[in-house]
């Protein structure tokens, strides 16, 4: 996200085959920076890559991740930074 934001940048997301990780990861990213709802980052990214995030169990994932997200919003409203901080303090995510 910093990269994006602040460096103007773009960054590669791949895993194998480029379709179930890769997707999860790009999916929680549209979630966190975008605050979209898991069904439209989901949406977004198929519009992109047609095989991003192929199983249930991913698509749970993403679910989860943006539970934990609004989680943590409700402890630090419009404060990004302190989100940041949080999350990237944090050892484990857990769902």
């Amino acid at each position: 996200a910093y990269i994006v934001k602040y460096k103007n940048g773009r960054v590669l997301v791949h895993c194998h085959a480029g379709n179930g990780r890769t997707g999860i990861v790009l999916v929680c990213f549209f979630i966190f920076y975008f605050n979209k709802s898991y069904n439209e980052a989901i949406k977004d990214l198929r519009k992109l890559r047609s095989k991003g995030v192929e199983k249930t169990p991913q698509e749970i994932y993403c679910q989860k991740f943006e539970e934990y997200i609004k989680e943590i919003k409700n402890f630090f409203p419009n404060k990004r930074k302190k989100i940041h901080f949080f999350i990237k303090n944090q050892k484990i995510l857990e769902y």
